[in-house]
């Protein structure tokens, strides 16, 4: 796993949660840019219906992400700054759609294995996906393209956007836009979820709605299969945001995905892609 920034004392849980979050890459240290906190953020909200079509909302959504430091929700691992995800999706669905998403990759062995479990089970999963990654695996991208899945911006390096200024988090999302190509969703998620209210203007600026999530397995330190396949069984629930990693080193990951999807399925639950992330 990476080293993320420092924390303070007082706020040593968050800590333990960045350090999971930021996974694999060291941060690098913060520009010295103001950053307001508390502003509001437009950011470009759809809403997907029964047959996958996405509708945008009557007017946007506003979202204030404060100073990315300590978010609602982050000492469960799970950011939930106020208005994030109806800026994403729209109004919280009580359909049973279920949106499964996996960071970090590509990666051979696990986005391998992923990509046969979904095919197995007829589910669509959305990929956030590292720029340097794509670098070193290129052919996985048509590849997850072809088998009906969504591709989303996760930066190029697992930088932490919350402690860079505007040139860098630009660079960062472009560099990825320039791996990916077109196939890119308008999407991104950030890492760890960090994400202030300058970034927050510069993300949506581009273009891109920031998807953050409202589950998680904990497979950035994984505890037991068993303990992974319960706490996803209770994060289960319409409209959920499904986060787990593509990544090296996921055998866990890929075993609690093998009994899930089958067991959302069983549940009734589609699994879709992220309506803003499709092409």
């Amino acid at each position: 796993m990476m080293q993320t920034t420092e924390r303070r004392a007082s706020v040593a849980v968050v800590a333990a949660i960045a350090t999971f979050a930021l996974g694999a890459c060291s941060v690098a240290t913060s520009n010295d840019v103001d950053r307001p906190s508390g502003t509001a953020i437009d950011s470009p909200a759809s809403s997907s219906s029964a047959t996958g079509t996405t509708n945008p909302p009557a007017s946007p959504v506003k979202v204030t992400w404060g100073d990315g430091k300590n978010p609602p929700g982050m000492a469960q691992g799970n950011p939930n700054p106020a208005g994030w995800y109806e800026a994403a999706f729209g109004p919280r669905t009580t359909d049973k759609v279920l949106y499964l998403t996996y960071d970090d990759g590509p990666y051979p062995d696990t986005t391998n294995q992923i990509l046969r479990l979904l095919a197995a089970n007829d589910a669509k999963a959305t990929f956030f996906v590292l720029g340097r990654q794509v670098d070193a695996f290129p052919g996985y991208i048509d590849k997850i393209i072809a088998a009906g899945h969504a591709l989303g911006n996760h930066t190029q390096d697992h930088e932490n956007l919350a402690t860079h200024g505007p040139g860098t988090i630009r660079k960062q999302l472009t560099q990825v836009r320039e791996a990916v190509g077109p196939k890119l969703g308008d999407c991104m998620r950030p890492p760890g979820g960090f994400i202030d209210d300058q970034a927050g203007a510069v993300i949506t600026g581009m273009g891109l709605v920031p998807v953050l999530w409202t589950g998680h397995a904990q497979d950035w330190a994984p505890p037991s299969v068993s303990k992974m396949v319960d706490m996803l069984k209770k994060a289960t629930s319409p409209g959920a945001v499904i986060l787990l990693h593509d990544s090296i080193d996921k055998a866990k990951t890929v075993a609690a995905s093998a009994t899930m999807i089958p067991w959302w399925k069983k549940q009734g639950y589609r699994l879709e892609t992220i309506p803003a992330c499709r092409k």
